[in-house]
Formats: C-alpha cells, structure tokens, sequence
C-alpha cells in the first residue's frame, strides 16, 4: 500500500490523484512528503522519457522532442513550479528594499514584465538544454534532472527560513525533518549513480550546491523563503541540471 506521505507528494507535486486519504493530512505529513519529491520526479522524467522514445520513429526534429518533454513537465505539474519563477522575478524588484511589497508581489494573481521574461528564459532555456544533449544520453538525463530538480526542495527547506508564518513556504520549513532531508538526498544519490555512475554522483554534488547558493540568494533578497522560491529553484536548478549532464557527460 502507497504511504500517506508518497501519496501526499504525488498529489502535490503533479495532476495524479491516487484516490481517497483514509485520515486528514497533518502538517508533518506534508512537510516530510518532500523525502519523496525526488521519486515523483522520476515519475515526471519518465514520462517525459517515455514519450521522448517512443517519439523518435515518428519526428525527426530533436527540437521538437524537446519541447514535448518541456510541455510534459509544465503540464504534468499544473504549472506550479513556473508559477513561482514568475512571482519570484517580478518579486526581486522591491528585493532588499520593501520586503513586505516584494512579499505581496509573491501573493498577486498577476504577472509582470520580469517575470514574463524569467518565464520565458526558463522555458526556452529547458528546451535548448535538452536539445543540445546528445541522443545517447536523452532518455537517462530525462529520468534524472526533474528527479534531483525536486531533490532540492529539500535544501531549500533545511535552511528554516520562512519569510512569513504562514504558506508552504513556512510548513516545509519548518516542520520537514532531518530524516526526510536525508532521504531524499540518499534517494537522489542512487538514482544519480544508478543512471551516470561516478560522474552522476558529480552531477549531483554540482546540481546540489547550485540549489543552495540559490536558496541562499533568494533568502536573503526576501528575508527568507516561499513556497515560490521552492517553485523558482526547482525549475531553475532543472535548466541547469540539463545543462550540467551535457558539460559533464557530453564532453
């Protein structure tokens, strides 16, 4: 039977729903699901992977692949990791100077120039990412950037920085554990190695220290951290993860 917290990050994570909770969802519940983000995105790549194989016989264009595993991962996750790039960029233009505006920016149903051009940026980026990977490698880089992409939700929590006392941001702050930052850094460990070896373990490290150098960015532009600056690291660490495993395994 699914654990109630690896149902939790599937429903949080993507579109899935895995049927009814047998009891209410707890704050710890929530917040310790993130031990298992890394496993949905391995769901996610999957997909994209599948559809990127099955794919190849029929378009010739690897651009075109390309953007279908871009649209996937969009579409698959209701757009909700772009959402907060968006908030994110349009944000850092009070960053530093009225947190509390840049804070109610992040609360807006709205979107501004910066952030369209950071959404723009990141989508365009992801495709080009995945285009310039060589065909060998696709369908394994797939499978492993959205996976170590949503391991990073992890670091961003361990910081325990909540920018308010409220949000997501606040839950996995400061209710996830040691034991789920542990475990879902173990998880993206192996399935680092299991998929690239020694040079996956490096990708890894790289994407990891990437993710917390962001974090650390964005808490200090807002005086800590949102659920969409979870969302803006995902996605921005995702880009350049796919940039990462061409330098490193492509070269």
């Amino acid at each position: 039977m699914i654990s109630k917290k690896l149902k939790a990050a599937i429903e949080f994570l993507t579109i899935i729903k895995i049927g009814k909770f047998d009891e209410r969802l707890e704050r710890d519940d929530i917040a310790n699901s993130i031990m298992f983000f890394p496993l949905v995105g391995v769901l996610l790549g999957g997909v994209c992977a599948l559809v990127e194989f099955l794919l190849r016989d029929f378009v010739v264009s690897s651009m075109v692949r390309s953007l279908f595993a871009v649209i996937i991962l969009a579409v698959f996750t209701r757009g909700l990791h772009l959402d907060g790039v968006a908030d994110c960029f349009d944000a850092l233009h009070f960053a530093g100077q009225d947190r509390e505006k840049a804070l109610e920016i992040m609360k807006g149903k709205t979107i501004g120039t910066f952030g369209t051009s950071a959404l723009i940026i990141v989508i365009v980026g992801k495709i080009i990412a995945i285009y310039a990977l060589p065909e060998a490698l696709r369908i394994k880089s797939l499978i492993l950037i959205p996976a170590l992409a949503r391991w990073t939700s992890s670091i961003v929590a361990r910081e325990r920085a909540p920018a308010s006392a409220k949000g997501l941001g606040y839950v996995f702050s400061v209710y996830s554990t040691g034991k789920a930052f542990l475990t879902s850094g173990l998880i993206s460990l192996v399935i680092s190695f299991l998929l690239f070896g020694l040079k996956g373990v490096a990708i890894f490290l790289i994407v990891s220290i990437f993710s917390f150098l962001l974090a650390r960015y964005f808490i200090r532009a807002f005086g800590g951290v949102t659920g969409d600056v979870f969302g803006a690291v995902i996605e921005l660490s995702e880009v350049f993860g796919f940039v990462v495993v061409g330098i490193i395994i492509g070269s």
